[in-house]
């Protein structure tokens, strides 16, 4: 299912962002007719609409296809991760894995239930329709998520059914993650009502690519990892 979902998320992402119509930005004097990979940011696919204004006014441009395809798709993401958390203890169960990874296993799930579910609500909840609420659904999303995956980190450290070299995806991904959450709670602001430069945008937006990037590169290693000991296991 995670393969899967991945796949389709990146479908719809990239068509969300040929249909998007673009954004005007008068703090950095930025306008584009298209959506912008270093100037915006991956919910700005979700918007409900996108302002513009010209010599006759202003006015507003829906972006109802990308909404509802950025939407399914983040939501399906978090529906995945919520369902893998829930059955993951129950793989190492079945494998008889050591007592260590076990219990740690066991402590992924409420975690990595509720990133789940903040994730699935950044697809719900539009960020031109309630900025804050999105914000802190994102930003606890990937708090939440660093705390799964250490805690997922220390399942495959301590399990002896998995090799060691699938945690090594996780520890790049944790240490990226950590940077990450410092850059969005203590690094340059950006949003409604704050005045920016436009390199202190680009440096939020391009980092939020890489690290969705590194989580998406993770969660297939991991997939992989424990696809080839469920097939020998069955085997």
């Amino acid at each position: 299912m995670p393969k899967v979902a991945i796949l389709i998320f990146f479908l719809f992402v990239l068509l969300a962002g040929f249909l998007h119509p673009g954004e005007q930005n008068d703090k950095i004097n930025f306008r584009s007719e298209h959506y912008s990979i270093t100037h915006n940011f991956l919910s700005q696919l979700g918007s409900i609409a996108v302002p513009f204004e010209d010599e006759n006014g202003e006015y507003e441009i829906k972006n109802t296809p990308s909404l509802l395809l950025f939407g399914s798709a983040v939501v399906l993401i978090g529906f995945s991760m919520v369902m893998f958390y829930l059955h993951f203890e129950k793989l190492f169960h079945e494998i008889k894995d050591s007592d260590k990874a076990i219990k740690f296993s066991k402590y992924t799930k409420p975690v990595g239930v509720v990133a789940g579910i903040m994730y699935a609500g950044v697809g719900l909840v539009p960020h031109d329709f309630n900025y804050y609420l999105h914000i802190f659904l994102a930003h606890g999303a990937f708090l939440m998520l660093w705390i799964t995956s250490i805690i997922h980190l220390l399942v495959i450290y301590n399990s002896n059914k998995i090799a060691k070299r699938f945690s090594m995806g996780y520890v790049v991904f944790c240490v990226l993650l950590f940077f990450y959450l410092l850059l969005i709670f203590f690094g340059p602001r950006v949003g409604p009502g704050i005045m920016y430069e436009e390199n202190e945008l680009i440096l939020q937006v391009v980092s939020q690519k890489l690290i969705v990037l590194a989580f998406i590169f993770s969660i297939l290693i991991q997939v992989w990892g424990l696809s080839k000991l469920l097939n020998k296991t069955i085997g």
